[in-house]
């Protein structure tokens, strides 16, 4: 019996020893505001409604109520979310009869699919596309629709177009009328008698490829075509006859196209200017709104707004790459107005739209949407209720969370995890942060370093010229689309002054003052050739004057490299070769924490390699992670956190010292709510207040922290110990008992 109370006792003990905790995920809702695909509008009875596509699904905005709400996001599966950048804008996205009508699945992995709504995206049916659509393009599949050499995907370039009361399919050889009843739709093929789609193909071997299409009315009788080969090529077909004539031929690539209300004025928007013309397309007066020191903003949108009182006036909107919004009356063609500047972080404009009672909205690609009552000579945001903002860094410290978004950077308390109340800090779009002392750092899209303090406020201090360098993709921004000046990660390099921003394409600034000035590294020409066919996913910041950066092919076929400069920048040179079949892997690398330039970490998503020659050779380390998936790894000095996945359930693993082998980290369960699906999971950080995940389109965190646990955890200990300690004496009174007698 003694032995049985001593036994007990012992096992009691070693259950007091340190396991996994079960730590409850929620996710956050994110700031206001964000980026619209398309814009599109519906009546709710004499009201007007505005729908937009996000990435977090349909918003609705009713101008009375000056309120956004989410609509039903069922169409929107995590799959169309993820790819959400390319399948949703003005021409995939329409409204037809009161209908909204969306064309969802059109890259060439997919099936189209062809969603239509009547109730402002509550829910929403599939209508069949024509049958060349209605199988999957790939090859080998003896069903699908075949292209020739003279002709291209149609699923490649499928668009809506919605027009004097009718609608249209196009892709690049062929356009599709939509007839019948909303019960029985039929789609009549239309005929391009008349039309060459060979042009181009004796030059460069790439067809001419249909545009943009207007269908003919009563006061036009005529419909218009335009296609694009070696020059744009524009297309009548009088009404009554079956046969297209052209018109003219202009040098240039056409955006968009209007006609006036009367049919008898067209305009057609080309990257850098409108193109004029009368109603027989014999001339076309070129009026330049870019000018060609702007490099890389251009136009995109056009929008025709008839004066209500007499036809033959009006006004034209256009819209740009790079946020601007610019207004011209049709009396005075070559006089602009800039009604909405530039944005400084390229947040450009991804459609317009005008209700029939004079109000403009314009969507934007990060700042929400735009509202104008004056004809489009002001604009307001209006992003109320708008929760459509995405991540692309977060930084957790003490009582706040900073959030980088493309809406802004944003602060939050999370002592109770309340997240109702975001307070913006500024509004430029926020791709990587960083935290010194009393400012706060941001890398914007813009290619900027906005610093913000409490005692200064908001400081630039930084800019890039636009130059070619590699490209630079970290693994924690993947999945996402950034202009190629954006400052993606910004590092420092430990107990010195030396800082450095890294840009997505157009290089790196560097500071060797703490940041109190910024100079744009210049481009190895060396490397640059080496690293063509490549982009660079990881870069890191070692002791002394060495850097390591990992090159990984575009195509296939070709090898991972990671390479070593012990100079800051002035020479390259590649110290590993990763195999074949890792090439193509996800590699985290990170110094190691130690005081040797030489020391790294390599994480991939299935183990975990240490190399103390700069990265000559590899060792695999043994521990908890074996035979699990690595999602996200951070490391701050000798301190890792680790997030695990193993078998659906996630685990992180947060280890004082990785350096200390024999160490037990503390471990954590993370229990998501009941059926919320996490994306894709790109960055981890852990506080004493939570954890934190940072995922595609979302950002989440523990809903108990860790005092709470550690205090739990104490008490079991206190008990176990008690127990043990009592049985123990139990244990005693029976053994002196027994020798007693």
């Amino acid at each position: 019996m003694v032995r049985a109370l001593l036994l007990t006792a012992s096992l009691l003990s070693v259950g007091c020893e340190v396991g996994p905790r079960t730590l409850r995920l929620q996710q956050l809702p994110l700031p206001q505001g964000g980026t619209l695909y398309a814009l599109a509008n519906v009546k709710d009875g004499e009201k007007n409604l505005l729908v937009a596509p996000t990435h977090k699904g349909m918003f609705v905005f009713d101008p009375d109520e000056r309120q956004w709400h989410q609509a039903d996001p069922a169409p929107l599966t995590p799959h169309d979310r993820a790819t959400s950048d390319y399948n949703l804008n003005p021409e995939r996205f329409v409204t037809h009869e009161n209908q909204i009508w969306w064309l969802d699945g059109t890259s060439m992995e997919e099936t189209p699919k062809l969603l239509m709504s009547q109730n402002a995206g509550a829910s929403w049916k599939e209508v069949p596309l024509p049958g060349p659509y209605q199988e999957r393009f790939r090859p080998g599949n003896p069903k699908a629709f075949r292209f020739g050499r003279g002709s291209i995907s149609a699923q490649a370039d499928l668009r809506l177009v919605a027009r004097e009361g009718s609608l249209y399919l196009l892709d690049a050889n062929a356009i599709w009328k939509l007839e019948g009843s909303a019960e029985a739709h039929k789609w009549v093929r239309l005929s391009l008698e008349g039309i060459s789609l060979k042009s181009g193909l004796t030059r460069d071997h790439f067809p001419a490829m249909l545009r943009h299409y207007i269908p003919a009315t009563p006061q036009r009788p005529y419909e218009i075509m335009t296609v694009l080969g070696e020059q744009l090529m524009i297309y009548a077909r009088a009404r009554g006859t079956q046969s297209f004539a052209l018109m003219n031929t202009l040098a240039t690539v056409d955006r968009a196209i209007e006609v006036d209300a009367t049919g008898s004025h067209i305009f057609l928007l080309s990257p850098d200017a409108i193109y004029f013309a009368d109603e027989n397309m014999e001339t076309w007066d070129k009026v330049r709104l870019i000018k060609q020191e702007i490099f890389g903003e251009e136009c995109e949108h056009l929008l025709y707004l008839p004066d209500a009182e007499d036809r033959t006036r009006g006004s034209l909107l256009v819209g740009t790459s790079a946020g601007k919004l610019l207004w011209g009356h049709l009396n005075d063609r070559t006089t602009w107005k800039i009604v909405q500047e530039s944005d400084p972080d390229q947040r450009g404009i991804t459609d317009m739209l005008a209700f029939d009672d004079g109000k403009l909205f314009a969507s934007t690609r990060g700042s929400g949407v735009l509202v104008s009552e004056d004809g489009g000579l002001s604009w307001a945001t209006r992003n109320e209720g708008l929760l459509a903002s995405r991540p692309y860094d977060f930084s957790p410290r003490d009582d706040t969370l900073l959030l980088g978004t493309d809406a802004g950077l944003y602060t939050t308390t999370i002592s109770d995890f309340d997240t109702s109340k975001w307070e913006a800090i500024h509004d430029r779009s926020t791709t990587s942060l960083r935290r010194r002392e009393d400012e706060i750092w941001s890398g914007t899209a813009g290619g900027q370093i906005v610093i913000w303090s409490a005692r200064d406020g908001v400081k630039n201090r930084s800019s890039l010229s636009r130059r070619k360098a590699p490209l630079y993709l970290p693994h924690d921004k993947q999945g996402l689309t950034f202009p190629e000046q954006a400052l993606l990660t910004m590092l420092h390099r430990e107990q010195t002054q030396f800082h450095a921003a890294l840009s997505h394409g157009d290089g790196l600034l560097v500071s060797q003052d703490s940041g109190k000035t910024w100079l744009q590294e210049g481009i190895n020409e060396t490397l640059e050739r080496t690293l063509d066919g490549s982009h660079i996913s990881e870069s890191v910041i070692a002791p002394g004057a060495t850097r390591y950066i990992i090159s990984e092919p575009i195509k296939m076929g070709e090898r991972a490299q990671l390479w070593r400069t012990d100079d800051d920048g002035l020479s390259w040179r590649s110290v590993y070769t990763f195999p074949q079949e890792e090439s193509h892997n996800h590699h985290d690398l990170r110094h190691a924490g130690s005081t040797s330039e030489d020391d790294l970490l390599l994480i991939a998503s299935d183990r975990l390699r240490r190399s103390q020659d700069g990265g000559q050779s590899w060792e695999t380390l043994q521990g908890p992670w074996e035979g699990k998936t690595i999602l996200a790894f951070k490391m701050s000095g000798e301190r890792a956190v680790m997030l695990l996945e193993d078998q659906a359930h996630l685990e992180v693993l947060d280890f004082t010292n990785l350096n200390e082998p024999l160490q037990e980290p503390r471990r954590y369960k993370l229990r998501t709510q009941q059926g919320a699906i996490l994306d894709k999971i790109l960055a981890i950080e852990i506080t004493p207040r939570g954890i934190f995940l940072r995922a595609q389109t979302s950002v989440w965190v523990a809903s108990s922290n860790e005092r709470t646990t550690e205090l739990t955890y104490n008490l079991t200990v206190l008990l176990a110990a008690v127990i043990t300690l009592l049985l123990g004496a139990v244990a005693f009174m029976f053994m002196r008992r027994f020798d007693g007698s």
